[in-house]
């Protein structure tokens, strides 16, 4: 089974529609979603900065490979960042 972080607004998708999309294979999580670009190598580098793991919880997971739709400008400052030394 293929996993997928999906992270969208508030009530842009009803959590019953999901549940009746993927019956037992959701959860949803009540965090906040931040972007973030930095000289991180891997997700695991970003878990240890953050704390995530020691007391923390979390998900990260690159933008590189992603599929969806959002405001452009935050794709367009995350292009900025990646572009950044």
């Amino acid at each position: 089974m293929k996993r997928y972080v999906v992270i969208v607004p508030t009530g842009e998708i009803e959590q019953q529609f999901v549940a009746a999309t993927f019956p037992d294979n959701y959860e949803l999580l009540p965090r906040t979603v931040w972007v973030v670009g930095g000289q991180q190598a891997t997700c695991a580098d970003v878990c240890e900065v953050l704390g995530i793991g020691r007391g923390k919880c979390g998900v990260v997971t690159k933008m590189d490979d992603y599929y969806g739709l959002y405001d452009r400008a935050l794709w367009e400052k995350a292009n900025a960042w990646e572009a950044q030394p």
